[in-house]
């Protein structure tokens, strides 16, 4: 599917167990020789099946568009951006203020090729500002934060909606308690799907803002 302005009908998308498992080539693109570089206790969590763990989902999704900008909060250990660089033509910019990853680890080939790490929290005002535009120009913005309160998560999407923000978001662990009741509870039905049975076992949700988006999603 080839990405569009907002002036032209919305792009059509499907999200199913079956095109995730069919589309992409997972184990292939992630050889896990690669992975023991970075992160070698996680490597069997990583290629766990959709409905468990959420990274093949997350490849898939990088499909759906081309030479577009995804943007990946928080990095931690680099597994969300891994995941979300499956499509080489687009680039990945991944935040996290604490900096988990060496510099030996960030340069590892299979988190070097389309990933872009920045040492900055989106929370902090004049930070938030630098990045506006990027952030409001991508496709996807993955969201899987510490502490999985919720109150982090809800700001960031009443910013995105507030600034039309016309991509695909998706939010890890939305089964959390505080997550439940200080955030996905409070956003409209209209705006949000589960897709946890595609995703991660501890709850994934997606949200797009209809009077904006660039996409049409069929669940």
């Amino acid at each position: 599917m080839t990405e569009t302005n907002s002036s032209k009908p919305a792009n059509q998308f499907e999200i199913s167990l079956d095109k995730i498992e069919n589309s992409i080539e997972f184990e292939k693109t992630f050889a896990k020789h690669f992975l023991n570089k970075i992160y070698p206790s996680e490597i069997s969590e990583f290629f766990l099946n959709p409905g468990v763990e959420h990274h093949r989902l997350l490849s898939y999704l990088s499909t759906a568009f081309n030479n577009g900008i995804i943007i990946d909060v928080a990095t931690e250990l680099g597994q969300n951006a891994l995941a979300l660089s499956y499509n080489e033509t687009n680039t990945i910019h991944t935040f996290d203020s604490r900096g988990k990853l060496t510099e030996e680890q960030k340069k590892t080939k299979w988190l070097s090729r389309n990933i872009i790490f920045h040492e900055q929290n989106l929370w902090n005002a004049n930070v938030r500002k630098e990045w506006k535009d990027t952030i409001l120009s991508s496709s996807i913005v993955f969201v899987d934060l510490d502490p999985h309160d919720g109150y982090m998560e809800y700001e960031l999407y009443a910013w995105l909606k507030r600034n039309k923000y016309s991509g695909i978001i998706i939010f890890d662990d939305i089964f959390f308690p505080g997550m439940k009741v200080n955030f996905w509870n409070k956003i409209p039905d209209t705006e949000k799907y589960d897709i946890s049975k595609v995703g991660h076992h501890s709850g994934t949700g997606m949200v797009i803002f209809q009077d904006s988006s660039r996409y049409e999603i069929r669940v």
